[in-house]
């Protein structure tokens, strides 16, 4: 009992003396933008979504990108999400050099022609993901 007591409280001292150990391994999103509705989804009428992993640095900034899983369209579309996701802010943390991980995903829906404008909002849904919406193009301006 005595060596179990020990660990335990070698344990406890470890967690509660680092506080690297308390650290959110999720930044908290402070600033979110939505990316444009891609041309070439809502010609072809494609419903899908990708998802990003995004390097976060200590500053809160987007280091880097990767498209891991979606749609084989919408993973194409590296630029533009990239882009986005340059443009979001996460909680800073204090310490140099940290570096976390965030898996954002966006979601782009063709809604009926005839939806409400109040229906086409971008919806934000936390912690980590986008729906835009848009109607499919109509009959006139595809010919």
């Amino acid at each position: 009992m005595t060596a179990i007591a020990s660990i335990l409280l070698i344990l406890t001292t470890a967690i509660t003396t680092n506080p690297k150990e308390l650290l959110s391994e999720q930044p908290e999103v402070i600033t979110a933008v939505a990316p444009t509705f891609p041309a070439i989804l809502v010609g072809a009428n494609i419903n899908g979504k990708a998802v990003v992993e995004a390097t976060v640095n200590s500053k809160g900034e987007v280091a880097s990108t990767q498209v891991v899983e979606g749609h084989p369209l919408i993973k194409r579309m590296t630029k533009l999400l990239d882009a986005t996701l340059k443009r979001w802010r996460f909680s800073t943390i204090g310490e140099e050099g940290k570096m976390r991980k965030a898996r954002i995903v966006f979601v782009f829906t063709i809604v009926p022609e005839r939806t409400p404008e109040g229906e086409l909002t971008t919806v934000f849904r936390p912690p980590y993901e986008v729906e835009v919406k848009h109607r499919p193009y109509s009959e006139s301006v595809v010919k």
